[in-house]
């Protein structure tokens, strides 16, 4: 009982000098949970798009691409916030996921053909392929989409989300990506979003 004293001390000494820890830090510990509210904010903003096929009856695909260097539990961790996320629709249409593992252009193109996925969900260590990847969905005028920041800001990735600030994910949209990819977004999404030229 006297030794956990001085780690109650300790912590009651950390709690006046540091106060509680905020929400966004419980989140940020749990990656699977950050993940999870990215995912969720991408396909409410799917919803937004207005070049998509409005087949109610068809799923929503989206072709999770990924190299080599992406690791397979964050894999795993997409796929599940994904799922966790099916009772959102992308205009009335349900989310159906596909693992598509990238090697080349060519092979990529060529798997996309036979999936048919409205859009190509780009994860992080996808660094080394972004631009490939990106090249193959302009061409077959797939919409791009990530979590990563910089995928979107600075390699153009069509849509993402940043969650690095704390907070919602802010919704991100490079428009000449958009135009690269044959997609439109709604003014409510651009009001909204932060959007890169």
């Amino acid at each position: 009982m006297s030794q956990l004293k001085p780690v109650v001390y300790i912590i009651s000494i950390a709690l006046v000098f540091f106060g509680p820890a905020p929400i966004s830090s419980a989140i940020d510990s749990n990656p699977s949970v950050l993940l999870n509210s990215e995912i969720e904010s991408l396909i409410k903003a799917l919803s937004h798009q207005e070049s998509s096929s409005k087949n109610e009856k068809a799923a929503y695909v989206i072709a999770i691409v990924h190299n080599r260097e992406v690791q397979i539990k964050l894999l795993s961790q997409t796929k599940k916030a994904f799922e966790n996320n099916q009772d959102l629709k992308i205009q009335g249409r349900t989310v159906s996921v596909v693992l598509i593992p990238f090697s080349d252009a060519v092979k990529l193109q060529d798997k996309l053909g036979k999936k048919k996925p409205n859009a190509v969900y780009i994860p992080s260590g996808n660094d080394k392929s972004i631009r490939v990847i990106l090249s193959v969905t302009r061409r077959m005028h797939i919409l791009s989409i990530t979590n990563v920041p910089d995928f979107v800001h600075w390699k153009g990735v069509t849509l993402g989300v940043d969650s690095s600030k704390g907070g919602n994910p802010k919704i991100m949209v490079n428009l000449a990506s958009c135009q690269n990819e044959k997609v439109e977004f709604d003014q409510k999404l651009l009001e909204k979003a932060e959007v890169f030229f």
